[in-house]
């Protein structure tokens, strides 16, 4: 207990009047969730914990939590998998709500979800079963055994109907874990959803030492990339040469920023995250130019376009992406879709921004921004980056 409260109690409410992520869990699984919950707090994000923002001595405490999910506040939700989790009723809930329609009612498209594993689970079709064996074996009530088993199934086939192995985040403690535990899990966090730069002096009980992010020359700002960290930029690192010692700093737009970007966008100004201003333009470009949409995701340096809809949590499988882990599904006028990816960082944003106003035949002067620019194409070839062409007078390099 003494443990428990002396996580708690650094534990922040989330403001649920600005973004916020929300946590599904099963209680049994407290341990793992709070300490990951206090460091995406010390790392800045807003996090929707039910021990800290809902009032369980109301009975309508579990609606409650579902508001929180549908909320147009809510910008994402995790999910922790465990073997309790898979058979829990009010997770099963919570999921659900993610494309209920009172949640497309205010995002438009179901909430994404990322899934998090709490222990080893490997295939999770086969854990299911190996849960379901167990439920039999250790469970005496028929009707808490066929409540229980319902939820397994329920979880199974409608969330879960493949091996997603890949694409979920694996236990923290993993043997042999490839990357970092938490830069797996926050690659995927919204930007908007930071509200504070992080706190390196406030150290969550983990095992792993906190390190903070380096220092920056850009001023201080509060959200970081969809993608993960922002990458550190020095003075003079897209120049072609560094100028003498003494002189004078220009001053200069760089291609890597983070949080809110305003940018103009023909004639339009508009100020949103880095993957929002890259969906923003994705649309806006593909309406005036719809003939491109069905073959842009054939195009070369444009796998962050996919006639397959990744914002349907039932395309998340294993066959998906890494860049759809943020993603929306763009319906036009005349039919035609396509879902565009953003886990990239910034500049590779803007590179592919930059691409396709080359594929629709676009000036770059319909998009500018005192924040960053977009890299200019015609410059000297680099890998990736331009679509295919057919033989012709402009095919040459």
């Amino acid at each position: 207990m003494d443990h428990q409260n002396s996580i708690l109690t650094q534990i922040k409410p989330c403001n649920i009047s600005k973004p916020y992520i929300f946590v599904s869990y099963s209680s049994s699984d407290w341990e793992t969730v709070w300490t990951d919950v206090l460091r995406f707090q010390c790392d800045g994000y807003n996090v929707w914990l039910d021990e800290k923002n809902l009032d369980k001595t109301k009975n309508s405490w579990k609606e409650d939590a579902l508001r929180a999910i549908n909320s147009r506040r809510c910008q994402l939700v995790l999910f922790y998998v465990s073997a309790t989790s898979l058979c829990s009723e009010p997770c099963l809930g919570e999921l659900r709500e993610t494309r209920s329609e009172r949640t497309l009612t205010n995002h438009l498209d179901p909430l994404s979800f990322v899934a998090i594993d709490v222990e080893p689970i490997g295939n999770i079709i086969d854990f299911c079963r190996q849960v379901h064996m167990r439920l039999d074996d250790e469970i005496e009530d028929e009707k808490e055994f066929e409540r229980k088993a319902q939820a397994l199934k329920d979880l199974r086939t409608e969330f879960f109907s493949g091996n997603n192995d890949r694409v979920r985040v694996h236990p923290r403690n993993e043997t042999n874990r490839k990357g970092d535990y938490y830069e797996d899990i926050e690659h995927s966090f919204p930007d908007k959803t930071r509200l504070n730069p992080p706190e390196p002096s406030v150290a969550p009980p983990v095992s792993e030492p906190v390190i903070p992010d380096p220092p920056i020359s850009e001023p201080p700002v509060s959200e970081p990339s969809v993608s993960g960290p922002a990458v550190p930029t020095t003075e003079g690192s897209h120049e072609s040469g560094a100028g003498p010692v003494d002189e004078p700093k220009k001053e200069k737009r760089l291609f890597s920023a983070t949080g809110d970007i305003t940018y103009t966008l023909y004639g339009v100004e508009h100020t949103g995250s880095q993957a929002e201003m890259m969906w923003n333009f994705f649309r806006e470009v593909l309406r005036r130019h719809p003939e491109q949409v069905q073959g842009l995701p054939e195009q070369q340096g444009m796998n962050c376009a996919s006639a397959v809809n990744y914002a349907d949590p039932q395309n998340k499988g294993a066959g998906m992406p890494s860049y759809f882990k943020a993603c929306r599904f763009f319906t036009f006028p005349g039919g035609e879709s396509v879902c565009i990816g953003t886990a990239y960082n910034n500049t590779d944003k803007l590179k592919k921004m930059a691409l396709l106003l080359s594929i629709c035949g676009e000036d770059p002067s319909v998009f500018s921004s005192k924040q960053v620019e977009l890299p200019d194409l015609s410059a000297p070839r680099r890998k990736g980056g331009r679509p295919r062409k057919t033989a012709g007078p402009d095919s040459a390099v």
